[in-house]
């Protein structure tokens, strides 16, 4: 009984560290996508000047 529940519960865990890992990742990827926008849009006004 106690060993079916731990199963349960270290399964659950796992999956919602996956959920949750995935869109930590997404949310990384989106942020260094913006900030290498906003470099790339500093180092072109740096180069005109």
């Amino acid at each position: 009984m106690f060993g079916v529940n731990m199963f349960f519960l270290i399964l659950s865990v796992l999956l919602i560290y996956a959920v949750f890992n995935k869109r930590v990742k997404r949310l990384v990827d989106k942020a260094l996508k913006v900030c290498e926008i906003k470099l790339d849009k500093v180092l072109k006004e740096k180069e005109r000047e």
